[in-house]
């Protein structure tokens, strides 16, 4: 972390654990989730204040990696490790002539078979 008078840099990262679902009760519709992954999420932020305080700004940059175990699908025998990646950015100003903001974010979503008999048709690729 940097701090200055009228500004802050800083480093947001979080480290998460993903479980298996209970019993029937899935999250996602249709799809069990068959296992614990774990998952993080890094972003580096600034925030600032021009020297006369007419102006707040803020940029975020980040990543985020993350894997889900799926069991068995509605009507599919088989199961599949997603893998998502996503990087992200923004920016927002706020002044006396006024409001400006945008985002944007870039992703990409991998699929990994697991073993079993019925996946054999499937290969590993982007799904």
């Amino acid at each position: 972390m940097r701090v200055s008078d009228n500004s802050v840099l800083f480093l947001d990262v979080l480290a998460n654990a993903n479980f298996a679902d209970f019993g029937d009760d899935s999250s996602i519709i249709n799809t069990e989730v068959d296992g614990t992954t774990l998952s993080t999420s890094a972003r580096i932020r600034y925030r600032g204040l021009t020297d006369d305080s007419a102006w707040k700004l803020g940029v975020n940059g980040g990543y985020d990696p993350r894997e889900m175990a799926t069991g068995a699908a509605d009507h599919v025998d088989c199961s599949i490790t997603p893998e998502f990646q996503t990087s992200v950015g923004d920016y927002y100003q706020k002044g006396d002539l006024g409001t400006a903001d945008g985002y944007g974010a870039l992703g990409q979503i991998k699929g990994h078979n697991r073993p079993h008999s019925a996946c054999r048709s499937l290969r590993r690729g982007t799904v």
